[in-house]
């Protein structure tokens, strides 16, 4: 009899600690005393262009630099062009951060909501 209470008492306390019977929907994973789900939301993508130290972004761009025109233009072979100002400039691409509004999780620069269910 005592092995029979025994055995009832490891098997109960094994279901708490590992939830075992818990049954979620499809697409669901047990976290906890929950049932969460990740869902793309492509609306909360945030996505900001960002230039090194010492560059302004202008447009779509990253832009150093003031040189006097050479010529009809600037250095030939280089990114370099001349801005509104009449002077040549360094330009280059800028770096693009990812990020996620409404505290949603970001994975391979895309947006994923937590949606969760007791």
């Amino acid at each position: 009899m005592k092995k029979v209470i025994f055995t009832m008492l490891c098997f109960t306390l094994l279901f708490i600690i590992t939830g075992c019977g818990k049954k979620c929907d499809e697409g669901f994973h047990v976290d906890g005393d929950y049932c969460v789900a990740e869902k793309e939301n492509d609306s909360l993508l945030v996505k900001e262009l960002v230039c090194d130290e010492d560059w302004k972004l202008e447009g779509e761009e990253c832009v150093n630099g003031t040189m006097p025109k050479m010529g009809d233009g600037c250095e030939v072979g280089t990114t370099d062009r001349v801005g509104a100002d009449g002077f040549c400039h360094h330009y280059k691409a800028p770096t693009v951060k990812y990020s996620c509004s409404n505290d949603a999780l970001l994975k391979d620069n895309k947006c994923y909501e937590k949606k969760s269910m007791k």
